[in-house]
C-alpha cells in the first residue's frame, strides 16, 4: 500500500516515484543503493513505502537519480510523476558510471 508522499528539498516524492524511476534506468536495487550511497535496506524501505525512512537515505537516493537523469515532477492535478530530463537542457546527465562525490550537487 503506497503511503504519503515524503517532501524532501520542497519536492514531494513518494515510493512509486521511486520505483519507477530506477526502472526507467533500468537499475536495480543494489546498484541505486551504492550510488546513493545507502545501505540496499534502506533502499529497499524507501520503495515500500516505509512510513518513517531516514531523510538523509531518501535525500540521497532523490540526489542519484537526479543526477542519472530524473526528473521528478510535483502533483499538479494529474498526480506526481517521473521522467527522463531532456539531454541539451542545460543539465547535463551523468552516467552511472561517473557518479562519485566529487560530482555530488
Amino acid at each position: 500500500m503506497e503511503r504519503q508522499p515524503r517532501i524532501i528539498l520542497g519536492v514531494m516524492l513518494t515510493a512509486q516515484q521511486i520505483r519507477g524511476a530506477r526502472a526507467m534506468l533500468g537499475l536495480t536495487q543494489a546498484v541505486l543503493a551504492r550510488q546513493a550511497g545507502i545501505p540496499k535496506a534502506a533502499l529497499n524501505e524507501i520503495e515500500s513505502g516505509a512510513p518513517s525512512p531516514q531523510p538523509a537515505a531518501l535525500d540521497a537516493v532523490k540526489k542519484a537519480l537526479e543526477r542519472a537523469g530524473i526528473a521528478f515532477i510535483d502533483e499538479d492535478g494529474g498526480g506526481p510523476g517521473v521522467r527522463l530530463k531532456q539531454r541539451g537542457s542545460g543539465e547535463a546527465a551523468l552516467r552511472l558510471d561517473e557518479l562519485n562525490a566529487s560530482n555530488d550537487k
